[in-house]
């Protein structure tokens, strides 16, 4: 009997084991896919995302080999690899993320950056990933929320631009040009360097166009006030 009751404990505890580990393996595929989820296309590194897709589709798979009666398996996993597939087309080279044209939209994209970075540092400490391959999803995050900042800072200079403060406008447009400049060593961004650089051509134009008009309004105003004194000269030397 005491046999049997150890044989009825081990069992017990291998059955709360289990209970334990399927409940540890949906919260995980809820969190890393509510980030993957919730963060915009374009905002999370094409490699990152594979490594996910593809953790989740494992860990799918072991919950059903723990439970082969648990529907989330059945749900998301023809999703879940039809994304993979999809997500292996895409380049993975330096393209930039899309630009941004909402403070509003940058300040929850770059909140949705910091929980995935938060993301990666927590499946390393489980061992999901090794220190190279967090390191490199880390940095690419911080670059890419490096790129909403100075997006939203070129949303400024516009808005400089549009109000007519040129002045202003030249500042900052300068100060982001110098940013995306830096960025460019690590990922592509042409796009954004060739609209500031034309825009900064533009500004530089018409600064010389007011200040030639400025210097010729100086110019005329003289030449009256040289003209009027010169008519003063002469009535003076009439009536002397």
């Amino acid at each position: 009997m005491i046999i049997m009751a150890m044989i009825g404990q081990s069992v017990e505890n291998n059955r709360a084991k289990k209970r334990q580990r399927v409940i540890a393996i949906k919260d995980q595929v809820r969190h890393v896919h509510t980030n993957l989820q919730q963060t915009p296309e374009g905002y999370v590194p094409t490699p990152l995302r594979n490594a996910l897709l593809q953790l989740l589709i494992a860990r799918l798979h072991e919950l059903k080999s723990l439970d082969a009666k648990d529907p989330l398996p059945d749900s998301l996993l023809g999703e879940l690899r039809a994304e993979l597939e999809e997500s292996k087309q895409q380049s993975t080279g330096d393209e930039p993320a899309p630009i941004l044209y909402s403070e509003k939209q940058a300040v929850l994209i770059k909140r949705q950056l910091s929980q995935l970075s938060q993301l990666v540092k927590s499946l390393y400490e489980q061992r999901l990933f090794n220190h190279q391959q967090a390191q490199h999803y880390i940095q690419h995050l911080k670059l890419t929320s490096r790129q909403i900042s100075l997006d939203i800072a070129w949303l400024t200079a516009q808005q400089y631009d549009q109000r007519g403060n040129w002045k202003a406008a030249k500042t900052a447009l300068a100060q982001c040009l110098s940013g995306y400049q830096q960025l460019s060593k690590y990922c592509n961004m042409d796009e954004r360097i060739r609209a500031i650089t034309q825009r900064l051509e533009q500004l530089k134009a018409v600064q010389e166009k007011v200040i030639l008009e400025q210097k010729e309004q100086l110019e005329d105003q003289l030449k009256r006030i040289a003209d009027e004194e010169n008519k003063w000269r002469i009535k003076q030397d009439y009536e002397d």
